[in-house]
């Protein structure tokens, strides 16, 4: 896998990414990364994480534990294409998350979203809007977005399912979400 990928996507798809008008994808872009998966050095799977938080000498991404839970071989891909090896700190798997570790990369920042008092993680209101920005189906679809809102907080149904039967809080919304969002 080369150091580089290089994301070619039709001309007209680039033009029309690049004539979104909204403040929380245009500063949110450059933080999505794609998460790949080798298996005996070929493609297994693809999904999409977002670097929340970054020091000296790393970056921290977090994806979806079912991305990553087959493989051992991880590596993630920047918004500018830049190739970097991925160490899993860690992963919950009833909430499918994982936390996933890569040098920095140039370009890439932490996510700014959702803001600083992280108000759509503590106390999310029905109506809200929220979106999805990812790579659904392949890597040349870097860059999608979808939206939705908040259609329930705290929702009995999904915490009680035998997915979450651990959960004590649910989050119901209506983001489309398609293979590769993840």
């Amino acid at each position: 896998l080369k150091e580089t990928y290089n994301q070619d996507v039709h001309e007209e798809y680039k033009l029309f990414l690049a004539s979104i008008n909204n403040p929380m994808y245009e500063s949110s872009l450059k933080s999505v990364v794609s998460v790949l998966n080798l298996k005996d050095d070929d493609f297994s799977t693809l999904g999409s994480g977002f670097i929340y938080d970054q020091d000296e000498n790393f970056q921290y991404v977090i994806t979806n534990y079912h991305v990553i839970r087959d493989e051992v071989n991880h590596r993630i891909i920047s918004s500018n294409g830049q190739v970097k090896k991925a160490e899993v700190l860690g992963y919950d798997q009833i909430f499918d998350i994982a936390v996933l570790k890569i040098g920095i990369t140039d370009e890439s920042i932490k996510c700014k979203f959702p803001n600083e008092d992280y108000r759509l993680i503590k106390n999310p209101k029905v109506g809200e809007n929220v979106y999805a920005i990812g790579n659904p189906g392949s890597l040349e679809n870097f860059g999608t977005i979808t939206s939705g809102i908040v259609s329930g907080v705290d929702v009995d149904a999904y915490s009680k399912s035998s997915t979450f039967e651990n959960a004590d809080f649910a989050i119901q919304i209506d983001t489309a979400l398609n293979h590769g969002n993840s």
